[in-house]
């Protein structure tokens, strides 16, 4: 990837096993296949609950944001309190 847009901030549930924590495990998974640096930032109490292929991928994620990353906020919208 070139340009802006090649580091991320991910911000959410990605930990939960519902529909919120599938899908951004799903968008992280595909932003890092076509070469994005993504950063995940788990939001919410709940202990991540991550199958093996989950686990691996999340673990092969950098654990430190640069400054510099587009912000992704994917959470319920009753949840930017949290934030």
């Amino acid at each position: 990837m070139t340009g802006a847009m090649e580091d991320f901030l991910w911000l959410g549930p990605i930990g939960e096993p519902g529909g919120y924590g599938a899908v951004a495990r799903n968008y992280i998974r595909g932003l890092a296949e076509i070469g994005a640096r993504v950063v995940p930032s788990y939001v919410g109490g709940a202990v991540p609950v991550l199958d093996e292929r989950d686990g691996v991928l999340m673990a092969s994620l950098p654990n430190e944001p640069r400054g510099h990353e587009t912000a992704v906020v994917h959470v319920d919208p009753r949840s930017f309190d949290e934030l």
